[in-house]
């Protein structure tokens, strides 16, 4: 199987941050009582204390004036960069551990940076339905999957850009695999 979910060039930087320290948190808590500790933890990408997860993931420009920052919006490239790490983004908050939180307006990709940008009004008139779709998606999956919902964490494997792990209960398991590196991964999933 040859896997390439959220992989490119652009996208690299920001999403093997996210990979390292979502894997950091993992394994650098060996004390505590993980399974306790990761099934309550509130996964959130957005709140109303930060700056939209899509602003953040487009590489905004923070050293912009407050009246810049008010009319700033993502374009081109950049917008498509962010999604793409936006899509990356939310498959893991869905798939680890915990409570997957949206802060309002998420899922139709609304941007803005710290307090008062990032509580604009909720435009359902600029929707993006992929995204609208994809945050359905990973709630289904979630809701019909007994791993994700219950299911222990344990670590596969953990490269610069890769990073794959076992969602498993009594109910069922689920392999989870991300990949944001320019370079194919080889899995091979045994019987």
């Amino acid at each position: 199987i040859h896997l390439s979910l959220c992989g490119s060039n652009s996208s690299r930087s920001q999403t093997h941050f996210a990979l390292s320290y979502c894997l950091s948190v993992i394994i650098y808590v060996p004390f505590l009582n993980i399974i306790n500790l990761f099934d309550s933890v509130m996964n959130l990408l957005s709140t109303h204390d930060t700056p939209r997860i899509l602003t953040i993931l487009g590489e905004g420009d923070f050293s912009i004036s407050r009246e810049q920052k008010a009319e700033s919006k993502l374009e081109g490239k950049m917008l498509h960069i962010a999604y793409e790490r936006l899509f990356c983004a939310l498959f893991l908050e869905f798939m680890l551990p915990g409570a997957p939180c949206i802060y309002y307006g998420d899922e139709i990709g609304l941007e803005g940076y710290r307090d008062p940008f990032n509580r604009g009004s909720f435009r359902w008139e600029r929707t993006n339905q992929k995204l609208t779709d994809f945050f359905r998606f990973l709630g289904k999956l979630r809701r019909f999957c007994p791993a994700l919902k219950e299911g222990r964490f344990l670590e596969a494997q953990y490269e610069k850009g890769y990073v794959s792990y076992l969602r498993v209960c009594d109910k069922g398991e689920i392999y989870v695999m991300v990949n944001t590196s320019d370079k194919n991964a080889d899995i091979w999933l045994l019987p």
